[in-house]
């Protein structure tokens, strides 16, 4: 039997280290097989779904996952030893609009790892969520951790024009959810143009924060819905790897099935 669930009091706190959620930078699909014909983006991997019918938006989208536990990459190992010190940082999500609109309503989790004299000081999770462009929000009271399962819902019923959404993120394996009612920022309306499941490389303070070694991450139960009740899923959604200073790719994205999407560091394999 599953475990009941237990609403947690929502208690926010903004996350003052801003993030730019959009998307940057769509690259050509190169005509070959395989994760490497993967179009790119300088901060996302993951699948977009854009396959909509005249007049349709998305209203839902919705995943669950492991939470990742972040670790300095190869690339941050010193020649004297220890690790290269910052906050290497990842974040998982699913949301709608981003591709092609200026608002992104988003929820999930993020990774974070800090080292500080060159050894590993903390490698922690947190919830959060987010109508972009107002700045990011943590779910204060939220108990997440590396390793746990969490699932999350984010929808905006009212579809094309909508101006208040919802976030539903529960931790499956303390029984713990939680949720927020998100107004868009400004004269911000939901598009409602695409659905997506990403792994991001966020910003910190205006510069994208260093990108961890996160192993592999699947997105399970990968599902959206239209404003005209079309099922959606990953059939036809564009996969995208992360790519920065190219050639170098941080993740890349590949569809195990029509509902389950795998991330993974790097550019070969967990």
């Amino acid at each position: 039997m599953s475990r009941p669930l237990t609403f947690v009091p929502t208690k926010y706190s903004l996350i003052t280290t801003p993030r730019d959620a959009l998307f940057r930078g769509l690259k050509p699909v190169v005509d070959q097989a395989g994760p490497s014909a993967n179009s790119t983006s300088t901060n996302w991997s993951g699948a977009v779904d854009m396959s909509l019918g005249a007049g349709d938006s998305y209203v839902t989208v919705s995943g669950s996952w492991t939470v990742p536990n972040a670790y300095p990459p190869d690339s941050a190992k010193l020649a004297t030893g220890g690790w290269k010190d910052g906050t290497y940082l990842c974040v998982s999500w699913v949301g709608i609009d981003g591709w092609g609109s200026a608002d992104v309503l988003q929820g999930g989790t993020g990774s974070e790892c800090i080292v500080s004299g060159g050894t590993i000081q903390s490698q922690t999770a947190f919830g959060w969520f987010e109508w972009y462009p107002y700045s990011w929000t943590d779910f204060s009271d939220f108990s997440v951790k590396p390793g746990d399962s969490v699932h999350c819902l984010v929808c905006a019923p009212d579809g094309a024009g909508a101006t208040k959404g919802y976030v539903f993120l529960s931790n499956t394996s303390t029984g713990q959810y939680v949720s927020a009612q998100p107004t868009a920022p400004g004269t911000t309306k939901l598009v409602g143009n695409c659905a997506e499941w990403i792994m991001e490389n966020p910003s910190l303070g205006g510069s994208e924060a260093p990108f961890p070694d996160y192993g592999a991450e699947f997105f399970y139960d990968c599902q959206a819905g239209t404003a005209k009740n079309v099922a959606k899923n990953l059939s036809g959604a564009t996969l995208l790897n992360l790519v920065e200073n190219p050639p170098t790719t941080l993740s890349t994205a590949v569809a195990e099935s029509d509902t389950i999407l795998m991330t993974y560091a790097g550019d070969s394999g967990p």
